[in-house]
């Protein structure tokens, strides 16, 4: 009895579909979502801009749209230029960095060699200073 109960539960199981949404399903509801948000962002925009005749009729147009673009494009191609300019000089900051992995390397070294010194006396029984409690 215990058999076929196991059998139809498993079979059951293999049958049956998961409450989870598949992945396509969540990427369509979450693009609905931010279309949605858009679309509610774009009318509020329009609607306040409207109220400045000049200024909406004139952001309305296909014109100031074009403008916007390429002036973003000519902001982002400036911020690209200077800033590219840092990055391929980069030969520097690897300099600093070999330097820096050297001088970690060598105080390593060192605290190395007082660990061994401080096992060493430790060995020999004699007495090892210890750091002090804080006050």
């Amino acid at each position: 009895m215990n058999s076929g109960l196991t059998s139809a539960v498993s079979a059951k199981g293999r049958t049956e579909r998961s409450n989870k949404p598949s992945l396509r399903t969540v990427v369509k509801n979450l693009i609905a979502k931010v279309r949605s948000w858009l679309d509610n962002l774009v009318s509020f925009v329009f609607a306040h801009l409207n109220k400045v005749p000049i200024l909406g009729r004139f952001l309305g147009s296909p014109v100031a749209w074009v403008l916007m673009t390429f002036v973003i494009g000519f902001a982002a191609g400036i911020a690209w230029q200077s800033y590219g300019g840092t990055a391929r000089k980069g030969g520097a900051s690897s300099e600093r960095f070999k330097a820096m992995s050297l001088s970690l390397a060598a105080a390593r070294q060192n605290l190395d060699k007082v660990a061994n010194e401080m096992s060493r006396l430790e060995a020999q029984g004699m007495d090892v200073p210890r750091r002090r409690a804080a006050r």
